[in-house]
């Protein structure tokens, strides 16, 4: 499996001042490395090393892979956005936890509450940038290898229905701005491919546990995206209704947008 770096110009670094906290540059070219991961113990050491160098110097991870190398150009259009993968990034953002200094104590935690299958696999867990700024929340972005290649789309699924059937992450969704859809600590977003994960500044932690790859295969099998549609919709409808909003379905429509394909929600609810 390759797994791609990419760099540009400027360091692709969340500035944190007294004042508060800049967003990461925006960055229209950049520069890619590749790097090959063996799906093992090996494979899971060497990502270790090399998205640790990586961090230090600045790049970001890309999710998935390039149709081609790039030297100093846009990224548009490049990214193999149906690509299997055997790469799955946890990004857990803002769960509401007391935080430490202690990554791996952190990270054993939230890994300890998800499915079985996590529990005896070994990871790398990194410190978001974000955490120790916000009070009182945990982010963290937690790498596995997974014992299969695995569609973006299925594996974006499977990330939805980790996040409403885990007890401590489905009591922490809450709706969007819009009302209209569903925020969850656990971002399903991140199983895109041309997805742009930074890393950088580094806080890495490699956590040795007693296989090397997750094991996610048999739990994929129930991953019906039918089912997992309905689930979000029945938990979008009773939290309208803790809002007092009213049950509302939400037209769509799919554009596009530098080559990726969006979704616009057509009647929100007004502002008032």
């Amino acid at each position: 499996m390759k797994i791609v770096f990419l760099k540009a110009k400027k360091p692709l670094v969340k500035e944190i001042t007294k004042e508060g906290s800049k967003p990461y540059p925006l960055v229209k070219n950049f520069t890619s490395t590749e790097e090959d991961i063996t799906i093992d113990k090996k494979g899971l050491n060497k990502l270790f090393r090399v998205t640790t160098a990586a961090a230090k110097q600045g790049f970001c991870m890309l999710k998935g892979t390039l149709k081609r190398p790039l030297k100093n150009e846009s990224r548009a259009f490049m990214s193999d956005r149906s690509e299997a993968t055997q790469l799955l990034i946890l990004d857990i953002d803002g769960l509401r936890a007391t935080p430490s200094e202690d990554i791996q104590a952190m990270a054993d935690r939230v890994v300890l509450q998800l499915p079985n299958i996590f529990h005896n696999v070994s990871y790398i867990a990194q410190a978001s940038a974000s955490l120790g700024i916000k009070k009182n929340t945990v982010s963290l972005h937690l790498f596995f290898l997974i014992d299969m290649p695995v569609h973006p789309k299925t594996l974006k699924d499977y990330l939805r229905m980790v996040n409403y059937e885990c007890e401590f992450l489905a009591e922490q969704i809450t709706l969007s701005a819009n009302g209209q859809s569903l925020s969850c600590v656990l971002d399903p977003s991140v199983a895109d491919n041309s997805k742009l994960i930074y890393i950088a500044p580094p806080k890495f932690v490699k956590v040795d546990r007693g296989q090397a790859v997750l094991p996610i295969s048999s739990s994929l099998i129930g991953v019906n995206p039918e089912r997992v549609h309905t689930l979000g919709l029945q938990i979008k409808d009773n939290l309208r209704k803790k809002s007092n909003l009213p049950k509302r379905v939400g037209k769509l429509s799919t554009v596009n947008v530098s080559g990726e394909s969006h979704e616009v929600l057509q009647n929100p609810d007004k502002i008032t």
